[in-house]
């Protein structure tokens, strides 16, 4: 704590600070996507969700911790597990047949509260909307960006 601040004052700071590096690389992924020409509309609405959420996510699980080290170290790991490996795993699970696809929303239902899965699975649901419907038999317009 900042001598003299008030905890409101210490932690809108913080928020802020954080949502505002949380843009710079969600900037730069839309810059990216744009400038290659991926079909991926509405994905900013997603990036800005994630670096609004996210922030408020990691502080509340680091006071779980009673080390830094610890908060850093199963944070870390728990996102690139929850972020990376379960909505490629939900992804794919998708496809499979009508057992995996059970599967793949009862993990759903775990990882939801999370907001880097929500980010991928956002990311990956708005890029691979044509394959889903196709899949599934279903109109590509049942798979518009940020519908349920």
């Amino acid at each position: 704590m900042v001598s003299g601040a008030s905890p409101l004052a210490y932690w809108t700071a913080n928020y802020l600070v954080d949502v505002v590096f949380h843009l710079i690389p969600a900037s730069a992924a839309r810059l990216c996507i744009y400038l290659c020409d991926i079909d991926a509309p509405q994905s900013e609405i997603v990036f800005l969700n994630f670096a609004l959420v996210n922030p408020v996510f990691v502080y509340a699980l680091s006071f779980v911790f009673d080390t830094e080290m610890k908060a850093s170290i199963l944070i870390r790991v728990s996102y690139f597990v929850m972020g990376g490996l379960g909505p490629i795993a939900v992804h794919v699970l998708q496809v499979i047949n009508r057992r995996c696809i059970e599967i793949s929303q009862m993990l759903t239902k775990y990882f939801v509260f999370t907001p880097i899965f929500n980010l991928n699975s956002g990311f990956l649901t708005i890029y691979n909307r044509k394959i889903l419907a196709f899949i599934n038999k279903e109109k590509e317009e049942d798979y518009a960006p940020l519908s349920e």
